[in-house]
């Protein structure tokens, strides 16, 4: 039986079993000095726009990330689900050179958990909450395939677990989506 590709999907992957997914064979520095594949979430891009971030990353997809890798990020302020979620892969800035990172190639790799979202907003600056509120009330597209979108960076979004609500939280900057309208309502 052919793997389906995760960006594919129409609902949620199922943990357990065994999917396409876009990685980089790169370095991430918050778990290890040595290249591997990584998992990524929706396009290569910079946040420079709404977030002053103006090096091009990626997320991290850690629905095919391992418990003992995401243990691995652990730090004294932090769980390593937090520091993943907001700790991109990129291109290291100073002495660090890596070499230039990749374009994702389709790997198999297990599904370890159905859900991801974001950390609150809480933990992070004012930065975010303004960009929050830049998102609310905007429409979500859907593709050609019929996949919703997320308004920002054009993050896939519907192979995301909802929330009791009908809310999904946008994995790559925590934008919450309400499934029923397709529109924005702010962030975590």
């Amino acid at each position: 039986m052919a793997l389906q590709n995760i960006t594919d999907l129409k609902e949620p992957p199922v943990p357990g079993q065994f999917y396409l997914v876009p990685a980089v064979f790169y370095i991430y520095s918050h778990v290890s000095r040595k290249r591997r594949w990584w998992p990524v979430l929706g396009p290569k891009h910079a946040d420079a726009d709404h977030l002053n971030f103006k090096w091009v990353h990626y997320h991290l997809d850690r629905r095919f990330l391992s418990d003992a890798t995401i243990n691995r990020a652990h730090s004294w302020r932090d769980d390593g689900d937090t520091i993943i979620a907001s700790g991109p892969i990129m291109e290291p800035r100073g002495n660090n050179d890596y070499g230039p990172m990749p374009e994702p190639q389709l790997r198999r790799m297990k599904c370890h958990r159905a859900g991801i979202g974001f950390p609150p907003a809480s933990e992070r600056s004012e930065l975010f909450r303004k960009f929050y509120s830049s998102y609310r009330g905007r429409k979500c597209p859907r593709d050609a395939e019929g996949h919703l979108i997320c308004p920002h960076k054009g993050a896939r979004l519907t192979s995301l677990v909802p929330n009791e609500q009908g809310i999904i939280t946008c994995p790559l900057h925590g934008l919450l989506i309400d499934l029923r309208t397709e529109t924005v309502m702010g962030g975590t």
